[in-house]
């Protein structure tokens, strides 16, 4: 699984039952239906800080590879994004407790998620 942590600068909309996420001149798109998992993850390390976080499992339209997406709340888009969803796809719980595991790391440059 591939994860994906939203920086400040990327953007992230849900437009027709597409979750798009716009990172600089790279495009990942997600069907909404397609959402395996929604959970918020607490006191996940953001950008030097510790903040929560939405958390989606899903795989993406283009490829079909499965990502984690992680949303910051602090995110400028969060709470649009996030009330978009909860419309869209009501059977999600969101609000349940998800748990960040930082990947792991062999001292060497590679790491396993």
């Amino acid at each position: 699984m591939l994860r994906y942590i939203l920086d400040p600068e990327d953007e992230l909309r849900l437009s027709d039952g597409v979750i798009l996420v716009f990172s600089g001149a790279r495009m990942m798109t997600f069907e909404v239906s397609q959402v395996r998992e929604a959970d918020t993850v607490r006191k996940m390390p953001v950008d030097r800080t510790v903040q929560d976080a939405l958390r989606l499992v899903a795989a993406d339209s283009l490829l079909g590879r499965t990502y984690e997406l992680f949303v910051p709340e602090r995110h400028r888009d969060f709470a649009a994004f996030s009330a978009a969803l909860t419309a869209a796809r009501p059977d999600l719980n969101a609000a349940q407790a998800g748990k960040f595991t930082p990947p792991a790391c062999d001292g060497n440059g590679h790491h396993r998620d």
